[in-house]
């Protein structure tokens, strides 16, 4: 009996992938009689991971999804002073420059980030 079946787990077999991390060998991984698929880099809880573990992916798309959100407030908003901006920017900005924040140790990445 599959490990699956005893303890009652059903997975969905077109959303499970496999990462490869350490080791660049051969081995396939099947699941339910399937071969599972394999990537270079997935998203997960919105985390970009790659089999580097290196975050520079993460912290580029955070970035640019931030310059995005800045765009539409600068578009829409008028702002007369520095205390709605700071209001605006801390409210829709910010948190997607803090996000998944403490695997962000990189001087790119961080530079990367200063620049929003």
């Amino acid at each position: 009996m599959s490990w699956t079946k005893e303890w009652c787990l059903k997975f969905n077999v077109d959303k499970c992938k496999v990462i490869r991390v350490a080791h660049t060998g051969q081995h396939q991984y099947v699941l339910d009689g399937v071969k599972l698929q394999e990537v270079q880099q997935e998203r997960d809880l919105g985390v970009e991971v790659s089999s580097s573990l290196k975050p520079s992916l993460q912290c580029t798309k955070a970035a640019a999804k931030a310059m995005q959100v800045l765009g539409i407030i600068k578009r829409n908003f008028v702002m007369n002073d520095e205390e709605d901006f700071r209001l605006l920017f801390n409210g829709y900005v910010r948190p997607h420059l803090e996000y998944c924040v403490q695997v962000w140790n990189l001087k790119k990445d961080i530079e990367c980030l200063e620049k929003v």
